[in-house]
């Protein structure tokens, strides 16, 4: 990993530590800094503000993870590690589910889902089931929406949900829905 990267997830690392101790809005981007040794004009070389350093640890923490899996083309297993990697960072993601308004963290959810979804709809060049019937863009929302509420509720439940079952959850949905869709 160059420098250039290793500073910027250093400085994202560090909000995400610091979102574990304090509320997120009392976070400053000086105790950010401060935690990674660095000054600040070097922070604001790299994010516009902690909103900005929250949506690239959600990018990725999700999206970055995936991204080997959408390239072959392997959905169940993008799934997986996605969801693995909200498992292994689980009180963050509740953390940040606090955050809510303009620049809610649930947004930044649903951003890196939507890139997940799309990058591979995109790599699959007509071999998802009745593509033809849907723009890109409505199947790609539509996706993005239900897999992004389903790790609110898996981030947010208080019961103990085991990643295999919100993996065979999400499988049997969409296998479930691409049946129907095949019977149209």
């Amino acid at each position: 990993m160059n420098s250039k990267n290793n500073t910027k997830d250093l400085l994202a690392d560090s909000l995400r530590d610091l979102m574990l101790k304090k509320p997120f809005e009392k976070i400053t981007i000086k105790q950010i800094c401060d935690a990674t040794g660095v000054i600040r004009i070097v922070f604001y070389n790299y994010f516009s503000d902690k909103y900005a350093a929250l949506e690239y640890i959600v990018y990725r923490d999700l999206y970055e993870t995936a991204y080997p899996y959408i390239q072959s083309r392997d959905r169940h297993e993008a799934f997986r590690v996605v969801i693995f990697a909200i498992q292994k960072n689980i009180e963050f993601y509740r953390v940040g589910y606090q955050i809510v308004g303009q620049n809610s963290f649930e947004e930044a959810i649903y951003k890196a889902v939507h890139q997940i979804i799309h990058d591979f709809v995109s790599h699959m060049d007509g071999e998802i089931p009745m593509m033809d019937k849907f723009s890109t863009d409505t199947f790609t929302k539509f996706h993005a929406i239900v897999i992004s509420a389903g790790i609110k509720e898996y981030v947010k439940t208080n019961k103990e949900v085991e990643p295999n079952y919100l993996i065979e959850l999400y499988e049997w949905l969409i296998s479930s829905s691409e049946k129907v869709l095949e019977r149209k």
